[in-house]
């Protein structure tokens, strides 16, 4: 890769000339280098990887199970405190990816909504189509550090609602929350909410 100081005709460049020559901005610097056209051998590795984004994609954007504005805010959230900034999506599709290839069924909750906020308590419900009957709510202080949870049993029907009480809260303090399957249905996640009690 060469660095360039007054390329063709000024003293930046972008694009490529012909099939030969690509010029583009990297860390600040004006760079060149050879036009390649990337090797595509399409692998059943690549093809299963290709596979999972896809599915990805089509979770996120399934209209049975629709995203509301909440549940985006939570996967914006969560994408905003990882080690590497990231969207939403693609935390999403980060985490579709890694559940699926360790051999689980990437599930999500979706319709999130947070009710009957008092001084020491609210509410969150959650629908979700997970097979299995148990989900859990952690929540704490801390959006990375989530001591404590909730679990609720449920009857194991798709599209069902999962409510969560969280009670005993202090006055005035944020808590964050994180929603996820158990058992057999580990693949099952949510973005990470917060709210304030009064």
């Amino acid at each position: 890769m060469s660095k360039v100081t007054a390329p063709f005709f000024g003293f930046k460049a972008k694009g490529q000339i012909g099939k030969s020559l690509v010029f583009f901005p990297w860390k600040g610097l004006n760079v060149v280098r050879t036009f390649v056209i990337p090797a595509n051998p399409n692998t059943a590795g690549q093809q299963t990887q290709r596979g999972f984004f896809a599915g990805a994609v089509t979770l996120w954007q399934n209209v049975l199970y629709p995203f509301v504005a909440l549940d985006l805010s939570m996967w914006n959230y969560r994408a905003g405190i990882s080690a590497k900034p990231l969207t939403g999506f693609n935390n999403f599709v980060k985490m579709f990816v890694n559940v699926s290839r360790a051999g689980l069924n990437p599930q999500k909750f979706y319709d999130t909504t947070i009710s009957l906020v008092d001084t020491t308590s609210f509410t969150v419900a959650v629908q979700h189509n997970v097979s299995s009957k148990d989900v859990k709510l952690y929540y704490g202080t801390s959006p990375t550090t989530l001591i404590n949870s909730v679990t609720r049993t449920e009857a194991a029907t798709p599209g069902l609602t999962s409510t969560f009480a969280l009670t005993g809260l202090s006055t005035k303090v944020i808590y964050y929350f994180d929603i996820k399957g158990l058992a057999g249905e580990l693949g099952s996640f949510s973005g990470i909410g917060y709210q304030k009690t009064t």
